[in-house]
């Protein structure tokens, strides 16, 4: 009889643990997310393959500051035509910037640029000049 109730005890002990490290794995994440593991700024492009006038003057400015900035700045576009609407989706889920894609997917071209943690600190609506991307980038680079 004493080994059942050694067994049971050991089971409850061990049901326990394994709850308690669930309960605790979003605290972790955290923790270590916000300790050095310090995420570049994001800028995410929304455009639509049909919006050929507007969407296409930013791509190129797009492309330049990837180069500029290199690993300080994360550049994704994310094309919100019907036919990759969904792979957009799927990607910007993974990057955190789901709701962005889904309130602007009717605003093309729009540049939104998020912190390290993907809070969105500054919208571009439409075509704008490279310096305003820039001077955006660089505000955002100081805040993350």
């Amino acid at each position: 009889m004493e080994h059942i109730r050694t067994g049971l005890m050991i089971r409850f002990l061990l049901a326990f643990l394994f709850a308690l490290m669930v309960a605790w794995q979003p605290c972790l994440a955290q923790g270590q997310a916000g300790s050095g593991d310090k995420r570049p700024v994001l800028v995410v492009l929304i455009f639509d393959e049909s919006c050929k006038a507007w969407c296409q003057k930013v791509r190129p400015v797009m492309k330049e500051l990837k180069d500029q900035y290199g690993d300080k700045v994360e550049i994704i576009e994310l094309d919100a035509s019907a036919p990759t609407l969904k792979d957009a989706e799927t990607r910007a889920k993974a990057y955190g910037v789901y709701g962005f894609l889904r309130d602007s997917a009717d605003w093309v071209p729009i540049v939104g640029i998020f912190s390290g943690r993907r809070k969105l600190l500054k919208e571009l609506v439409g075509p704008k000049q490279k310096d305003v991307y820039v001077a955006a980038i660089d505000k955002a680079l100081r805040v993350n």
